[in-house]
């Protein structure tokens, strides 16, 4: 009986033994943290988001002026040009005064950028940029001598008296220098075009220089109906020369640079243009310009009125290339 109970109370302990033992989970392995393939693809140009603290409070981003960071611009050797047409107040653009209706075309009604757009443009490029007159970038062309940062320069195109209305006053505020290309015929038959004695105050105070931009505003690179090349040639070459004589005699200074009416040129035009005395010439096609581009061709871009300020400042800050013959004035 005793060896009875002593194999029962056994096997009650061998029983008990194999429960623990078989229903007791294994210990977790230790945590040992690993670079993620993410963290190990980070390039020196892309870095991680930031860790805040704790206790710092993420606030809603404030509308404002973007910060933009130039990095190439120490050092850098290119010259964006912009052009302007006409500037009006927002007041002004929205309504129906008669300086506002004469644009009956949508594309002409592109050419017009309030005053407050333009006040917030020139106040970043004067943050950002060195802007200097077509005269100091034909001195920089004529010796090939780079820049020694990014530069812009401003243009202006016709005589509207909503530049020394509206622009001029932003561009003395800033102390930007600018250019403007004058078409003679402007001055003689647009009504609401400057007059020679506002032009010749404005190119006395020397902020702003005036230089051709043809007499009649005409596709110089296009033959008349029935017109011989040698029509055509005397034509343009008209157009070069009277309209440099004129603004000679009226300001008293020398012309050297000219745009050309809608963008248009082809060899010929730029071979006349060197033998009329004119040492560059603006196009509408856009790219940025070196110190080696063709001083005939140099590349500029129409700034319109229907572009936001980061959408300007894509513009001047970016290497974007584009055609805006078809805008062109």
């Amino acid at each position: 009986m005793k060896i009875a109970v002593k194999l029962f109370l056994l096997a009650v302990l061998v029983f008990t033994l194999a429960y623990f033992i078989l229903s007791k989970k294994p210990a977790p392995e230790k945590y040992e943290p690993r670079e993620s393939a993410i963290e190990t693809e980070i390039t020196p140009e892309v870095s991680p988001l930031p860790v805040l603290p704790k206790d710092e409070i993420i606030k809603p981003p404030v509308k404002e002026t973007p910060v933009v960071t130039l990095q190439d611009n120490a050092g850098a050797k290119w010259i964006k040009i912009l052009n302007y047409h006409e500037i009006f107040p927002e007041s002004v653009r929205s309504s129906k005064d008669p300086k506002i209706n004469r644009f009956s075309k949508p594309s002409d009604l592109l050419l017009i950028v309030t005053a407050e757009n333009f006040e917030r443009q020139m106040k970043f490029l004067a943050e950002n940029f060195k802007c200097v007159k077509m005269s100091e970038l034909g001195a920089h062309l004529e010796n090939k001598q780079p820049f020694e940062k990014n530069v812009v320069v401003i243009t202006f195109d016709g005589a509207d008296e909503s530049i020394c209305q509206y622009a001029y006053p932003i561009l003395k505020k800033y102390n930007l220098p600018a250019t403007l290309f004058l078409h003679i015929n402007s001055v003689k038959l647009d009504r609401t075009a400057m007059k020679w004695d506002t032009l010749k105050k404005i190119h006395e105070e020397g902020l702003m220089e005036i230089e051709s931009h043809s007499m009649s505003h005409p596709h110089l690179n296009k033959l008349k109906t029935g017109e011989t090349e040698e029509e055509y040639e005397n034509r343009v070459r008209w157009e070069m020369t009277e309209s440099k004589k004129i603004i000679e005699e009226k300001l008293n200074k020398k012309v050297y640079y000219f745009a050309y009416p809608y963008g248009s040129y082809n060899s010929t035009v730029m071979r006349l243009l060197k033998e009329c005395g004119y040492k560059a010439s603006v196009t509408v096609q856009w790219d940025k310009n070196t110190v080696e581009t063709n001083p005939y061709a140099l590349r500029r871009r129409g700034v319109f009125g229907n572009i936001s300020l980061a959408q300007f400042i894509e513009l001047v800050t970016k290497n974007q290339k584009d055609d805006m013959r078809e805008f062109a004035d």
